[in-house]
């Protein structure tokens, strides 16, 4: 009789388990459909719309990124150019400034020249 009553005693607390999970379950689906139901009412998206309005985020996001790289390797090829041609101006003025100090030191020298014969 004892195990008789152990085992009605389990078969009842098994039984009372299963409901509280269905229980469980029953709650948790509701909740979920509430859920869904609120974010469709709030975003006007299903799931699926999200992951869609997701993807062209991420797309656009992406055509952006694109856009910003395209303008920094332009601004760098930019400046690249803006540095050669300042080198280069300056390398010319520095080509003639030394030109006229040589053609003075030039000019000097000789008129030393023309004197010590003198």
């Amino acid at each position: 009789k004892r195990m008789e009553a152990k085992a009605a005693a389990a078969a009842e607390q098994e039984a009372a388990q299963a409901a509280r999970d269905e229980k469980v379950a029953a709650d948790r689906a509701v909740r979920e459909e509430s859920d869904a139901a609120f974010r469709k009412k709030r975003t006007g998206l299903g799931y699926k719309g999200r992951e869609e309005a997701a993807a062209a985020a991420a797309g656009k996001a992406a055509e952006m990124a694109a856009e910003k790289a395209a303008a920094v390797k332009l601004n760098e090829e930019s400046n690249a150019v803006l540095i050669r041609k300042a080198r280069e101006e300056k390398a010319a003025a520095d080509k003639t400034a030394r030109e006229e100090s040589d053609a003075v030191f030039r000019k000097d020298r000789d008129e030393k020249r023309m004197e010590a014969k003198a």
